[in-house]
């Protein structure tokens, strides 16, 4: 790839950034691709936890701890998280998921907005 860039921009005169800059363009919709399966997949952990965890509490059965669930969150099931708590109504008077749902979404938000731009 290094040899067929500097071939090119030896032979055309032109500079290599347009290659790299396509090759980088191409990396990066591989990376958005990534990234999107990632999140569909952590989505459905995220919500099938909640899940088991309602029916658990119910039930009287093993539950999943906290800690498991604000990791999951974390990790970027956060918007599937909350949206299965408030559709199930379970952990919604709890302080930690009411605020803390809500603020990891919004940093990871910012991060996409922020961080990612200037990552690449």
């Amino acid at each position: 790839m290094l040899l067929r860039i500097m071939f090119f921009a030896l032979t055309t005169g032109r500079a290599e950034c347009d290659i790299i800059n396509a090759t980088r363009k191409n990396r990066w919709g591989e990376n958005v691709r990534l990234l999107l399966n990632y999140l569909k997949i952590i989505s459905l952990v995220a919500a099938a936890l909640a899940v088991y965890d309602k029916h658990a509490a119910q039930a009287g059965k093993w539950r999943v701890k906290e800690k498991t669930l604000m990791l999951v969150a974390v990790c970027g099931g956060a918007v599937a998280m909350g949206l299965t708590m408030y559709f199930i109504r379970h952990k919604t008077r709890k302080t930690k998921f009411v605020v803390g749902i809500p603020l990891i979404i919004v940093s990871q938000l910012l991060f996409l907005v922020f961080g990612l731009d200037r990552a690449c």
